[in-house]
This record gives C-alpha cells, structure tokens and sequence, in this order.
C-alpha cells in the first residue's frame, strides 16, 4: 500500500478490530479507504473516504432483511458487487490478473 492508493474494506458491522488497524494504517500512508458495509453507524464508516452500503445484516443488528443465517447475505453482495468491481477496473484500465497478484497485499 502506498500513498494515493485506493483499500477497499468489506464489513458488516465496520467494528471489526483488525479491519479497523488496516483502515487506520492505509490512512496513515495516505492511502484512501472505501467502506462496504450494511450499515453508516460504525467506526470505519467514520474514518471512510467513501461507501457503499450493501444488502445483509450485520452481527449486531437482528433486522428482517433476509432468512439466512448471520452474515450470509452481505458476503453473498459483495463477493458479486467486488467481482463486477475489479473486472470492470481491470478493463477499463486494462490491468491483467499478473498485474493484481503483484500488488495484492502489503499490510499483513
């Protein structure tokens, strides 16, 4: 990660300490952070640049959105939503896959 880059963080209930860490690392370096979550009122929202709020539940709400179990439904919305994301980044800046394995992950 590096300064003007962009960290995408996918949580439900954006209270995740990890999650949270790496927020406050990337911002930091100077980096931007875009919150994917279910819900505005959390810790990460907060410190977020931008957002997208997604359908599910977090582990702390019990709302009537979906019958499936605990986090299901928003992992479900953003393994599609991330998907249509990066294929439609990687086009239009035509970035290959070799290129994305590259640059992957630098802040574990």
């Amino acid at each position: 990660m590096q300064d003007k880059d962009l960290l995408i963080i996918a949580s439900s209930s954006g209270e995740t300490s990890q999650l949270i860490q790496y927020v406050d690392t990337a911002k930091n370096i100077g980096a931007k952070v875009w919150l994917w979550s279910t819900n505005t009122h959390n810790t990460i929202y907060k410190k977020a640049d931008y957002d997208t709020i997604l359908s599910g539940k977090s582990k702390f709400t019990n709302n009537d959105i979906t019958q499936q179990p605990m986090g299901s439904l928003f992992e479900q919305s953003v393994w599609l939503y991330g998907d249509l994301f990066v294929m439609n980044y990687m086009n239009k800046f035509n970035i290959s896959e070799f290129e994305l394995k590259k640059r992957h992950a630098n802040l574990e």
